[in-house]
């Protein structure tokens, strides 16, 4: 079974209801600006958000709330560059600097960049020491440079901040499975589903790391958790199709295997595992049409017979 741990990023989200730029009141000033930008960016417009922000900046170029969230709002278009400008001219503001590190570091891990996210992350936390989204983040960003060690005291700075956050101790639990601390790893991963028995990725990681280590029927129970708290949850659906076939029960395995070519016909992979499942099954001829679909689709394709 394959490792499919998720690293829980923090990152900053929120909805609204959806306003249309212009018309007649809007505000003049620069902190009214400000603050019709914040909310098209809260609801996701980013583009009525840039432009009310860049009105804030045309009255008041140094306002830093409007250099910052106008960088968030080009992050959040995809304008990386541009957004990048507007989030380092923010990081000199003495109010607005940590955050605009951060933001920075955003942008990096966008860019596939660890090691200058370590480097903002880093800016930040000097800026503003309980930055507790620095530390999450910066602790995924050494997990992605291969640094396990100061991963984990990341994690260990971020539980000091919030003892109970369950997506941190998830965190740590793959970081200690890493480099083969299952114990350890277990207890983080049980002590974030007492934490919070709603969260997908606590059962998810646990159930990923039984399958690991062929205890298959524990791994159903995880997964099929995982699923009940987040049905498209399409990791947690592979790795239970896979743990059902170890334990040759194939029936719930094709289940699985249906749902997940239904989502994605085109995979060629997921096409020949089912036809390996429906071949255990004595359906033979449905086996052969789903090798011959995969090998159509990806010529490599080679099924187990």
């Amino acid at each position: 079974m394959s490792r499919a741990g998720a690293i829980a990023g923090l990152l900053f989200a929120a909805a609204g209801c959806g306003r249309e730029p212009g018309g007649a009141g809007e505000p003049k000033s620069a902190e009214g600006s400000v603050a019709e930008g914040l909310a098209y960016l809260s609801e996701g417009n980013s583009d009525a958000a840039i432009q009310r922000l860049s009105e804030a900046l045309r009255v008041a170029p140094g306002s830093g709330p409007a250099r910052l969230h106008r960088g968030k709002a080009y992050l959040a278009r995809g304008d990386l560059a541009l957004a990048e400008v507007d989030l380092r001219e923010a990081a000199r503001s003495p109010k607005e600097g940590a955050e605009a590190l951060y933001t920075l570091g955003l942008l990096a891990v966008r860019r596939k960049d660890n090691e200058r996210a370590v480097e903002a992350f880093t800016e930040c936390l000097a800026k503003d020491g309980g930055f507790l989204k620095a530390y999450v983040n910066r602790s995924a960003a050494y997990f992605q440079l291969g640094r396990i060690a100061p991963a984990i005291e990341d994690c260990d700075r971020a539980l000091a901040l919030d003892p109970y956050n369950a997506s941190i101790l998830v965190n740590r639990g793959i970081y200690w499975s890493e480099i083969g601390e299952r114990t350890k790893a277990k207890a983080d991963w049980d002590a974030a589903v007492k934490s919070n028995p709603q969260f997908p990725g606590s059962y998810f990681s646990r159930g990923v790391d039984h399958g690991l280590h062929q205890e298959y029927a524990e791994a159903v129970a995880d997964l099929s958790r995982t699923l009940e708290l987040d049905p498209h949850h399409r990791a947690a659906r592979r790795n239970r199709a896979l743990a059902y076939e170890a334990l040759e029960d194939h029936e719930r395995a094709l289940a699985d295997l249906d749902e997940l070519v239904r989502q994605d016909p085109g995979a060629a992979s997921l096409l020949l595992d089912r036809s390996k499942c429906l071949r255990a099954l004595g359906r033979i001829a449905e086996a052969d049409a789903d090798a011959e679909r995969a090998r159509a689709l990806d010529p490599a394709s080679s099924p187990s017979r």
